[in-house]
């Protein structure tokens, strides 16, 4: 779902009008075999379509006979991108990565340093982002997640090979889609992991992928048309302007505010039209890296219910870990909705139905009564002691029918608390006549720096006084 969702999903998707096509080749547990993985590719090769694009965010040790196989199917015109692999080693030692054919993906981390796990070498062709990407999840329909990987790195790789396809006139081989992603990638902008244990090469190739922009450029504008001819001296009346029409109905509109944190490219939103569990999106908008300013939308809306959801791909808000950030949400210009503190996302729901004519404005909402002031340590100290009073009563009178389960908590604390008192105060009794008594038994040694004389010891055992 992850991988899916960052090659084509309709809100954090690379390629957002694409179709996907999920084909199973490994267990719940991500094992399987070769065998089934040439099987999926069969299948896909198999589908009439003709713009079409395998992704595969999987691995092994190195298999000759599986990338002669994998390359036979880019030979015969489909276009495989793979995940180098997350061992940090060489992706020649790995396939299908390290079949030539196919295009294989190394993963960069957010700071276009090459991430510690990543695969890199001869056989990698290209770098993408991976690491901490976030993407949608197992769970719900809004459940997203950030996870990391090459396999993270390969969907980016396949979204933008998918973007290729579609703007080509006709169609396109494995060789001239690698071609065109290949041309626009941004070279020596990556840096090698700094991070302590990795080894030296990460960032080979030098290969940042970029977005491809329009491979059909617009025709260039026709000639000017010849000056129409002068008027004539005498133009006939112009017939009489129709009626105006009768006044239509006012459109509902819904106005979004979104003010960024620090790290805008976390923030998106979505606007969800339906009911229960039948919901369907209608705008969506992901936040990029400048949009450092405040950004609003206006969406016109129809009778029905929504929700608008907001969505954080860190997990803390727009408010206020990093930055004051804030939204508002206003329908009709009327705001139903502000704030900023939230973890993954917040949904505000709300419906549209607007009768014509506008009805009228609900009469203002009653003044709030004013807040009681805090308590004062003394009324704490003094409600305290006269719940204390009322147990204790209680307790003595045995009217103990009432009581809530808090009492009783309470009650049985303190008897704890009583009995560890007492069984404290007899310990601590006992051990100091026992050191009173060791004392007076243990032999004393008189230092010299008191000049009085030692007491005389009592010996009844004819022993020698003990002198300083």
């Amino acid at each position: 779902t992850h991988v899916a969702a960052i090659a084509a999903g309709r809100t954090v998707g690379v390629a957002r009008a694409a179709t996907i096509h999920a084909v199973r080749v490994l267990d719940c547990t991500g094992a399987g075999d070769f065998a089934d993985v040439l099987a999926g590719l069969q299948w896909v090769a198999d589908q009439s379509e003709s713009k079409k694009v395998a992704s595969l965010s999987l691995g092994g040790d190195h298999n000759a006979p599986v990338n002669s196989l994998v390359g036979k199917f880019v030979t015969n015109g489909l276009p495989i991108v793979v995940a180098a692999g997350n061992n940090g080693e060489d992706a020649c030692n790995y396939s299908p990565a390290s079949e030539a054919s196919v295009i294989t993906v190394g993963a960069s981390e957010d700071d276009d340093d090459c991430a510690i796990y990543t695969n890199a070498g001869t056989c990698v062709d290209i770098i993408a982002p991976g690491t901490r990407i976030s993407s949608a999840y197992i769970g719900g329909t809004s459940k997203y997640t950030v996870l990391s990987g090459t396999s993270m790195a390969c969907p980016h790789v396949t979204g933008v090979a998918a973007q290729v396809l579609s703007q080509s006139a006709g169609t396109l081989t494995p060789a001239q889609v690698w071609s065109v992603i290949n041309s626009a990638a941004v070279l020596n902008k990556l840096s090698d992991s700094t991070e302590i244990g990795a080894r030296p090469g990460r960032n080979s190739p030098n290969k940042l992928l970029q977005i491809v922009s329009n491979l059909n450029p617009s025709p260039p504008p026709s000639p000017p048309s010849p000056p129409s001819p002068p008027p004539s001296p005498f133009p006939p009346p112009s017939p009489p302007s129709p009626p105006p029409s009768p006044p239509s109905p006012p459109s509902d509109s819904l106005r979004i505010e979104i003010d960024p944190d620090n790290h805008p490219e976390d923030t998106s939103w979505l606007l969800l039209m339906g009911e229960d569990k039948s919901w369907v999106i209608t705008e969506s908008y992901q936040l990029l890296a400048n949009d450092i300013s405040t950004k609003d939308w206006t969406i016109p809306v129809s009778t029905g219910s929504y929700r608008w959801m907001i969505l954080d791909a860190f997990g803390d808000g727009i408010c206020c870990s990093y930055g004051i950030g804030a939204y508002r949400l206003y329908l009709n210009n009327v705001l139903i909705r502000s704030g900023g503190r939230f973890t993954n996302n917040y949904a505000e729901a709300f419906t549209v139905n607007m009768p014509f004519p506008p009805p009228t404005p609900p009469p203002p909402s009653p003044p709030f009564a004013p807040a009681p002031p805090p308590p004062t340590l003394k009324n704490l100290a003094r409600e305290a002691a006269s719940s204390a009073k009322n147990i204790w009563t209680r307790l003595i009178s045995g009217d103990i029918s009432k009581m809530t389960t808090v009492e009783f908590v309470i009650l049985g604390a303190a008897a704890m608390i009583f009995i560890a008192l007492i069984v404290t105060s007899c310990v601590c009794t006992y051990r100091c006549w026992r050191l009173r008594r060791a004392a007076k038994a243990a032999p004393h040694i008189w230092h010299p720096e008191y000049l009085a004389e030692p007491p005389e010891r009592d010996d009844d055992d004819g022993e020698e006084e003990i002198k300083a």
